[in-house]
């Protein structure tokens, strides 16, 4: 089990099966659900992103590399994604828009080139506490899908010649959020990002005002934290 798997197992899972264990539960959704508040965790991007916890828990190669692809595209219809994972056809509009392409929202045009002027920032100031790329805009409650952005803002710190990503999440679901794909995407633009700025990658400091796992996968959860 590599590092970051580690850290999920025994700073998020083994709590929940705790909170389980205890009948902590709560109903969101009309879904039984276990949750920590206000929680944060600090991973590697030494490592990919690839999470596998006793092979119950496992990020899919094959549809994280979907998923990258699609963001690269910045097309927030949701074409080239939605057979590899029901739920996108679910969240998305009448159009088959949705607001949670991450590719487009920090890459595209209209959206600001985010990256763009993060990198820009930190080449000019290497100090500098504004580089920041923010994910959740105001007009997600009157426009898009019926996706909530997530992610509420990721910023980027330089200090010894390292940057850092801080990641604030408003909702963060452990199967399909962080094992699925989030930790891997924000590994991937912190080692990007990095490249660019020619100094060393440090550190994905994960913040989530929600860490949750649904009733769904109960019995996974169980089966990882009893052998544990």
């Amino acid at each position: 089990m590599n590092k970051n798997s580690s850290i999920i197992l025994e700073e998020v899972l083994k709590p929940l099966y705790h909170k389980l264990l205890h009948d902590e539960t709560i109903i969101v959704r009309g879904e039984m659900t276990v949750e920590l508040l206000n929680k944060t965790l600090t991973f590697t991007s030494d490592e990919d992103g690839l999470i596998d916890i006793d092979g119950v828990f496992k990020t899919s190669p094959a549809y994280l590399t979907a998923e990258f692809k699609w963001y690269d595209s910045m097309e927030p219809h949701i074409t080239q994604i939605s057979n590899h994972a029901k739920m996108w056809g679910m969240v998305c509009d009448e159009n088959g828009m949705v607001n949670s392409n991450y590719g487009y929202i920090i890459g595209s045009p209209q959206n600001g080139y985010q990256y763009k002027n993060v990198l820009k920032q930190l080449q000019l100031d290497p100090m500098s506490r504004r580089a920041v790329m923010y994910y959740a805009n105001p007009m997600i409650h009157y426009t898009g899908g019926k996706d909530h952005v997530c992610t509420i803002y990721v910023s980027y710190t330089m200090r010894d010649n390292k940057l850092q990503a801080f990641v604030s999440m408003r909702s963060s679901d452990i199967r399909f959020g962080i094992i699925g794909a989030d930790l891997a995407w924000q590994i991937r633009v912190l080692r990007k990002l990095s490249k660019d700025l020619g100094c060393q990658a440090g550190d994905v400091h994960w913040h989530a005002v929600s860490l949750h796992l649904y009733e769904r996968h109960f019995t996974q959860l169980e089966e990882i934290c009893f052998e544990a």
